[in-house]
């Protein structure tokens, strides 16, 4: 836990307190929020290891290691984002938020069974 907490502090002064750099505050702070979400995601499946928490932790953790993937890209090969675009989506030429939408649909139907089962049993 001793790591984790410094891990932790670390990445949020980066997040809040230290970067200055204007044209990439944005990315650092979604890098920085990543990386927080992921660990607290992490911290959340060690202590509820039900299969539907993990398929769940594991949706989010694949969510937020395309923002830490995308904003560390973009901070090292900028590219033009336009307005309403998703970030890698205008990189790549390929809708990624689609894909998106049919894993939460899937996570949707898993959840509602696994709440049907709970209620019933």
């Amino acid at each position: 836990m001793k790591n984790l907490a410094a891990g932790l502090l670390l990445l949020g002064v980066i997040r809040h307190v230290l970067w200055e750099h204007v044209e990439a505050q944005a990315l650092v702070w979604n890098l920085c929020g990543a990386l927080v979400i992921g660990a607290l995601l992490v911290q959340v499946w060690r202590q509820n290891r039900s299969v539907v928490v993990g398929l769940v932790v594991l949706w989010f953790l694949y969510e937020e290691a395309m923002v830490a993937i995308c904003s560390t890209w973009r901070i090292l090969d900028w590219w033009y984002v336009g307005q309403g675009e998703e970030q890698c989506s205008a990189r790549i030429g390929f809708k990624i938020g689609a894909f998106s939408l049919v894993l939460i649909g899937a996570l949707i139907s898993r959840v509602a069974r696994h709440e049907r089962a709970t209620d019933a049993g």
